[in-house]
């Protein structure tokens, strides 16, 4: 139905913002991470849509390959690898994401919802994959450099010989 009528019912995109205890003492609030717990139809949804987009962007290789977050079989180990890798060669030379809410839980008791007016929903399954697209082209757009890039961490890296070969 929101395939093909190309709209989201409403109820799907309420997420409701509980916290999570990370360590330390449990009566300081800066020792829980808030985390938005999305509708079950929503994530699955999302699933249906993510293996699709994922895998049709997987077979036109259109995901850089200097992008080393949210990527199955990638890592830092493996953005540090090409790196490395790099530094030694060099030495030899629409409507799903507009009209969302939110509501915090606190203890139980919820607050009103407000709209979010920027981003992807925190907790979508979708989310890491459309950050993927949209990061996608900055390594080529940077000429003086080479990219290695982490989810949302991005590192340049640039060779020469003089100060004076820099340019930004």
């Amino acid at each position: 139905m929101a395939i093909i009528s190309a709209t989201v019912p409403f109820e799907w995109k309420i997420a409701r913002v509980t916290r999570i205890f990370k360590n330390g003492p449990r009566n300081l609030l800066n020792n829980y991470r808030p985390i938005s717990i999305l509708p079950v139809v929503s994530e699955l949804f999302e699933k249906v849509l993510y293996d699709q987009l994922h895998e049709f962007l997987v077979t036109q290789e259109l995901l850089s390959p200097r992008q080393f977050g949210f990527r199955k079989f990638h890592s830092t180990a493996s953005a540090l690898l090409d790196s490395t890798n790099e530094w030694f060669i060099n030495m030899d030379r629409g409507s799903y994401l507009t009209n969302r809410t939110q509501m915090c839980s606190v203890n139980g008791a919820l607050s009103g919802t407000k709209l979010v007016t920027c981003g992807i929903p925190q907790g979508s399954i979708l989310g890491p994959l459309l950050f993927l697209i949209y990061i996608n082209d900055l390594p080529n757009s940077l000429e003086y450099s080479s990219t290695r890039m982490f989810a949302d961490d991005t590192t340049l890296t640039v060779s020469g010989n003089l100060a004076s070969q820099f340019k930004m």
